[in-house]
């Protein structure tokens, strides 16, 4: 082979924010102060070079960086600035774990909409294997995509090299397992299982790793969002008839993997979802009490605010939390300073 391959790492899986690109329109000030944090963050710095994009959409200005990171932008008549944001792997490895995760809060803080997230997993054991995934969905065993093939790609620089894809090209989910020793020249001896998500699907995955809690979280959830984008089992009229195919089965055990579901459009926060149940499920119950206070000859309006008053006296900080995240999944500029991203606030 015409490389060397490095030994493995000490841990037998590893999983990595690979790609990350999206849009957002903020004033002039905004524009220019993202631009040098993320310079800052991912140690790389977008180059003069500015020059029209016309890749999707046209912008009149573009600039790109050492790491192979882009970003293009128009300047609308009102001040603002109309912004295409483009951050690949070389530039995300840059950045430690406990700094994506501030980047990906403080993107969020600007309105950004990301149009497509990457998420890898690293089997340096070598243990999911390509046969394993071709007998699956040749003996209709797949779930949660229909779409599946085989290519080789070979070049004068490089051997040859197989990748097993999962899912329609162009879609909002496509997956892939290859040789990640062959694709990185001997850098990183494993298999690699990579999602790419596009468009709405992008929202619920942003959300899932923004509430992660620590660094150690943050890289479980991805994890568990690449094994949970497809299955492999029998049994399709219902959980009694449910039998996922052994070799999936321990790999999901080896990453410790649980459920989470990925769902179109923003997942809903902790704080979103008490509001459902209060406007689902209480909202008799309170009716009820009301008639009950009123029967007893007092105020119920008095009554509803000496409770509300109890409860902020129980409000601590991880409350306040939950409605700052929520507020800033939502778009709410003023929820969350990118001082109190900086500061661990979360």
């Amino acid at each position: 082979m015409p490389f060397e391959i490095k030994p493995k790492t000490d841990a037998d899986f590893s999983t990595k924010l690979d790609w990350l690109q999206g849009v957002a329109i903020t004033s002039r000030s905004e524009f220019d102060f993202m631009i040098g944090e993320i310079s800052s963050i991912c140690k790389d710095v977008f180059a003069n070079d500015d020059k029209p994009k016309f890749s999707g959409r046209t912008f009149a200005h573009s600039r790109r960086s050492p790491k192979g990171g882009m970003i293009a932008w128009n300047y609308l008549e009102n001040g603002a600035v109309d912004w295409w944001l483009c951050l690949p792997a070389q530039m995300l490895s840059s950045a430690p774990v406990f700094l994506q995760r501030r980047l990906l809060k403080f993107l969020l803080n600007m309105n950004f909409k990301t149009t497509r997230i990457d998420l890898a997993i690293d089997d340096f054991t070598k243990s999911l294997l390509k046969q394993d995934f071709v007998d699956a969905c040749d003996n209709d065993l797949h779930h949660g995509f229909q779409t599946y093939g085989e290519f080789w790609r070979k070049t004068r620089a490089k051997p040859k090299g197989w990748t097993f894809y999962m899912g329609s090209f162009g879609s909002d989910k496509l997956l892939r397992l290859y040789d990640k020793s062959v694709e990185s020249n001997g850098e990183l001896d494993c298999y690699r299982l990579e999602a790419q998500y596009r468009d709405t699907t992008c929202n619920s995955i942003v959300t899932w790793l923004v509430m992660a809690e620590s660094d150690k979280k943050y890289l479980q959830v991805i994890g568990n969002i690449v094994v949970n984008s497809l299955d492999f089992y029998s049994g399709k009229e219902g959980k009694e008839d449910f039998e996922r195919c052994v070799w999936w089965q321990e790999f999901r055990d080896k990453l410790d993997a649980s459920d989470i579901k990925v769902v179109s459009g923003r997942a809903k926060t902790s704080i979103e979802k008490t509001v459902d149940w209060i406007e689902k499920s209480v909202e008799r119950s309170l009716a009820t009490v009301e008639e009950y206070v009123v029967a007893l000859g007092q105020d119920f309006t008095e009554w509803l605010y000496a409770r509300l008053e109890s409860g902020r006296e129980k409000i601590r900080d991880p409350h306040r939390a939950l409605v700052k995240s929520a507020l800033l999944q939502l778009g709410v500029n003023d929820s969350v300073s990118y001082d109190d991203i900086l500061n661990g606030y979360f």
